[in-house]
């Protein structure tokens, strides 16, 4: 299992890309870290895109993504 944290946008291209490439195996997972909701809706709108670009069907290949968003300290 792979494990991702994401700061910048460069990160998020990085995670994009490896996502791509492991839904793309069978039985592969990834847990991905953000900061805030703001950066997962960016992520998942740009996989979604890339995924339906390559017509890729992630439910098919029994890929698991994990989405974990750091705890807000004010909360």
């Amino acid at each position: 299992m792979s494990k991702m944290f994401i700061e910048s946008e460069y990160d998020m291209d990085m995670a994009l890309a490896e996502t791509i490439k492991l839904v793309k195996l069978k039985n592969a997972s990834l847990d991905v870290g953000f900061d805030n909701l703001g950066m997962v809706n960016i992520f998942l709108e740009n996989l979604y895109m890339m995924l339906k670009e390559q017509n890729i069907a992630p439910d098919e290949k029994d890929f698991q993504l994990n989405i974990m968003v750091r705890q807000d300290e004010q909360a």
